[in-house]
């Protein structure tokens, strides 16, 4: 991990257990580290979507799930893309609520979470039984995230602007 990879973990390390401790009571190091990969993990938009097979990256949620319809996904990787879903779901509804259909990704990322968490064992069932079962908690988690980066201005959410107003609205479901 080099220097600016290493000082973004430390930011949303911060961020999302100051806010997980403080404003949801969650205390689990478990949820608080894989919100915190959601967020190092899509800073690059090479991994935040997937590509259309003429490279063109595919942004909206209901393409990416006719995508997946539509090209047959073999099981192995069905796991894998409802943890993809699961984690685009999150990290839009509560990064980027005004962009997009909330419910919807919601709905979505429940989904793919619960997909998940039948088909895993363990520590990884936990988590991602977690994740569904207080999806919209953790949607509110990184919207309140969201909003005290655009309250300092931070940098990470320069990329997001395009998005629409990040932190603007911070209601809980």
């Amino acid at each position: 991990m080099d220097e600016s990879q290493r000082l973004l973990h430390e930011t949303f390390t911060g961020a999302v257990e100051n806010v997980f401790h403080t404003e949801l009571g969650i205390a689990d190091q478990i949820p608080i580290n894989y919100v915190t990969r959601i967020l190092l993990k899509f800073t690059h938009t090479s991994d935040l979507y997937i590509f259309s097979k003429n490279g063109h990256p595919i942004t909206e949620l209901i393409d990416i799930i006719n995508f997946y319809s539509n090209n047959n996904i073999e099981d192995p990787n069905k796991i894998d893309f409802h943890i993809y879903l699961g984690d685009f779901s999150l990290y839009f509804a509560g990064m980027f609520p005004e962009a997009i259909n909330k419910s919807f990704h919601i709905s979505a990322g429940k989904f793919s979470y619960d997909f998940v968490q039948k088909r895993k064992t363990n520590e990884e069932k936990m988590i991602y039984e977690n994740l569904a079962k207080d999806f919209e908690a953790y949607v509110y988690g990184l919207n309140i995230v969201s909003h005290e980066f655009y309250k300092i201005k931070h940098p990470f959410l320069e990329t997001g602007q395009k998005y629409g107003n990040p932190g603007g609205s911070i209601q809980p479901n």
